[in-house]
């Protein structure tokens, strides 16, 4: 696919230099390994060519071969090995609400007689010709490096439809069933919610949750308490919109919640001992146009 104007298309504003939602090619080579570094996303990751395995942190191990597709919910950490040479097309998404306009994912929840055990081994399923149609066809677009965020958009919907026509309700509940689960439903929410938040207070509001029970349920949960669990994320998130992105530094200072850069500054000299222009000049990024390479 060739791009006429690409400079047009680059500089327009629906020009995406490093998605953090849509698709993404992943490229693996042969026993190498790739990880991700933000599980804040619902992935459905698809084999464009190859073998790999995944591994999750709890000890599941799934194997996905070449046009097999698999679903991994928010919070779920994971991590790929490649048994040959591979080629992934990732769709990342905050939300799944509807597959279609007639199909919500909570309305597969009154699909009965479908067991779940919480394997993966359950949700990987082969793509028919018209998912393959339609991967190809995303791929083409990321190799040229048209990155539109209405392109994302568009292709994200006709995933889902084609989803929901090409599997059965009980296909479709086995792939989302994590979705449903309560305990992923309450880590869920808190990773999506808590992009919107800058401290535990206005979390547990968000929630719906007095604030001491909001505590210990989180703690329940997470293992630790929410103020040091938001303070790694905040941590982690400024790592990465300063490694991997190209946001001005005081763009990336408002959307930490920072009153200035010099704050953001004093929290990056306290944290990692550098300021934050110092770590951005000494990262090399992760993603390019859309397309990310194992390390």
């Amino acid at each position: 696919m060739k791009i006429f104007n690409p400079k047009e298309h680059q500089e327009c504003d629906c020009f995406l230099t490093t998605p953090t939602t849509g698709f993404v090619l992943t490229l693996i080579g042969e026993n190498q390994t790739y990880s991700y570094d933000n599980f804040t996303l619902n992935r459905l990751i698809y084999v464009q060519r190859g073998y790999v395995e995944i591994s999750c942190k709890d000890g599941t191990i799934v194997l996905l071969h070449e046009k097999e597709f698999v679903f991994v919910p928010i919070g779920r950490e994971f991590s790929f090995k490649a048994h040959q040479d591979a080629v992934l097309i990732t769709l990342n998404t905050l939300h799944i609400d509807y597959l279609c306009m007639r199909v919500s994912i909570p309305s597969l929840k009154k699909v009965q007689g479908t067991a779940y055990n919480g394997q993966y081994e359950r949700m990987v399923y082969p793509a028919n010709e018209a998912i393959e149609r339609c991967f190809d066809s995303i791929e083409d677009y990321l190799n040229s490096g048209f990155c539109c965020k209405e392109m994302h958009m568009v292709k994200q919907r006709e995933v889902f439809f084609l989803l929901r026509v090409c599997l059965s309700p009980e296909d479709l509940l086995s792939l989302f069933r994590p979705l449903f689960d309560t305990q992923s439903n309450f880590k869920a929410t808190v990773l999506r919610l808590s992009q919107q938040v800058h401290n535990v207070c206005q979390l547990a509001q968000m929630m719906g949750l007095e604030r001491a029970y909001f505590q210990r349920l989180f703690k329940s949960h997470f293992n630790t308490t929410p103020y040091q669990w938001m303070l790694q994320q905040k941590e982690e998130k400024t790592r990465r919109l300063l490694r991997n992105t190209e946001q001005p530094i005081k763009v990336v200072a408002t959307k930490l919640g920072f009153a200035s850069v010099s704050h953001l500054n004093d929290f990056c000299h306290k944290k990692f001992g550098k300021t934050a222009h110092q770590i951005r000049e000494g990262a090399l990024p992760d993603i390019v146009r859309g397309t990310e390479k194992s390390r």
